[in-house]
């Protein structure tokens, strides 16, 4: 399948609410999903790439990275391997950067509302 579709469908589905992501850091976030006596580990990281790539202001999205690379990586942990890792910058794999953009803009929004979800709910209730 081709991997635009895939991404495609990625971001669907986390506007939908079907995956959920966890944030491991500012920078990287996590999808952990069982299947039988098999766990899948996807992790989406963004590395050396500017605070303000969360702008919805920036119209050249490609231009504002600069050295920075999104990692893709989805392993398996029975048996442990990586199925598949996709580096992204600038110059490398490039015809995927906007879309990788645009999942990583809105896995940051979706995590961020979560997080401030259940710290107010910790709040209300002490």
């Amino acid at each position: 399948m081709d991997i635009h579709i895939q991404i495609n469908k990625l971001i669907q589905k986390t506007i939908e609410n079907k995956i959920d992501w966890k944030s491991i850091n500012q920078n990287a976030f996590r999808w952990t999903i069982q299947k039988e006596t098999n766990q899948f580990i996807t992790t989406f990281q963004a590395v050396n790439i500017p605070q303000n790539i969360l702008d919805n202001n920036i119209q050249n999205m490609i231009g504002i990275i600069g050295n920075g690379t999104f990692i893709f990586t989805l392993q398996t942990t029975n048996p442990g391997e990586t199925i598949i890792q996709l580096q992204v910058t600038q110059t490398t794999n490039n015809e995927y950067l906007n879309e990788l953009i645009k999942l990583y803009k809105i896995i940051a929004e979706k995590t961020k509302k979560d997080y401030s979800k259940i710290l107010d709910d910790l709040l209300d209730n002490l």
